[in-house]
């Protein structure tokens, strides 16, 4: 961390917290998607989003989506 000599020991502390807030918010950002904090306008925007992807996947590789024979052992 760099030294910072145009603050003073206090604005240290709040900018050293600030980071340190921001470092934690990012970590749990990477592992997990926290779905209760979305509004049901996002969440709708989300299952269309992942519906439209699915369209056009079939429509790329329709062989991933034809019925498999089901073998008997």
């Amino acid at each position: 961390m760099p030294i910072r000599h145009l603050e003073s020991p206090r604005q240290q502390t709040n900018t050293m917290q600030k980071e340190n807030t921001l470092r934690e918010e990012e970590k749990g950002a990477t592992t997990s998607l926290k779905t209760d904090s979305l509004t049901f306008e996002d969440k709708q925007n989300l299952i269309g989003f992942f519906s439209l992807l699915l369209q056009v996947d079939k429509r790329i590789n329709p062989q991933n989506y034809k019925p498999q024979k089901q073998r008997n052992d």
